[in-house]
């Protein structure tokens, strides 16, 4: 296996009312099938906030707005090594959400607490810990 570049990815975890938005990767050598925060690697130039906002446009045709850095993650996968930016959002309409033509197979609002109770990907685990002691 060839390994790829190290890159920076920039995720959103978007709040709307309490729940927050978590979708299924529907690729990935090692990730496809587990939860994730929407997202995706950084441009050249691109702010964290302006990547997350770019991505969820792409990918789920939503805006969100982006309130804050939460937390930074390093994660060594088989193929990449890549360095995490997680980005607090919110949304005011999730019924535009989408996973048409998306990277996610499934999208789902979940409550804090709940976040446990799903198989994310191997560099969200800590972040997920973070979040259900900041937010349940």
């Amino acid at each position: 296996m060839i390994r790829q570049e190290k890159a920076t990815v920039c995720a959103g975890i978007i709040f709307h009312e309490g729940k927050i938005l978590i979708g299924r990767r529907s690729y990935g050598l090692t990730t496809k099938n587990l939860w994730e925060f929407p997202g995706g690697k950084i441009e050249p130039g691109e702010t964290p906030a302006e990547c997350v906002v770019r991505e969820c446009m792409e990918e789920l045709h939503i805006t969100p707005t982006v309130e804050r850095e939460f937390d930074r993650a390093f994660y060594a996968y088989p193929d990449r090594d890549l360095d995490f930016i997680f980005m607090i959002c919110t949304l005011k309409d999730p019924e535009q959400v989408s996973c048409i033509q998306s990277i996610h197979s499934e999208l789902a609002w979940v409550a804090p607490n709940e976040l446990a109770s799903y198989e994310f990907c191997p560099a969200d685990k800590d972040v997920i810990e973070k979040l259900i002691k900041t937010y349940a």
